[in-house]
């Protein structure tokens, strides 16, 4: 069985991410396709379209697989009907936060498997402004490759 983390701390999960080739991959990507990501996380009501959501996928699929299992946290829907994707949080405390925003909505772990693809959005947040930081440690997660078993979702 892989070891299993859960991240208690956002400097946990920044150590976690800088561990992983995670910057060296997305630096591959077209800057274009960076600051729509980019966009994304600053605007998360965004429309995407079908192109981008293409690309923000092919993104996806390029990033290193996991290592260990992780945990991630998302509050609300699991799935997006206009997207193809959903971002989460790598840290519980953020998800506990949105769902105070509303209260009828779930925290919903999600148990990310080890050689699952994620986009991080710290090292994003380094390349457009020389700050691997994220306060909400938001992850992107093809939603193809979310399941849910015996009431427990999964990301394979």
């Amino acid at each position: 069985m892989a070891e299993r983390m859960i991240f208690k701390t956002p400097n946990e999960a920044i150590t976690y991410l800088e561990s992983c080739e995670y910057l060296e991959t997305l630096k591959k990507l077209p800057m274009d396709v960076i600051q729509m990501i980019g966009q994304l996380q600053n605007y998360n009501n965004m429309e995407c379209g079908d192109e981008n959501t293409k690309k923000v996928i092919a993104a996806i699929a390029q990033m290193p697989p996991t290592s260990k299992e992780l945990v991630a946290w998302r509050c609300g829907d699991m799935r997006s009907s206009s997207r193809g994707f959903v971002s989460a949080t790598l840290w519980e405390d953020v998800a506990k936060k949105f769902q105070n925003y509303n209260r009828f909505s779930k925290v919903h772990p999600i148990i990310i498997h080890v050689g699952a693809r994620l986009l991080p959005f710290a090292p994003i947040n380094d390349i457009r402004f020389r700050s691997f930081e994220d306060p909400e440690l938001e992850i992107l997660l093809d939603i193809n490759h979310l399941v849910k078993r015996r009431g427990v979702y999964h990301y394979v």
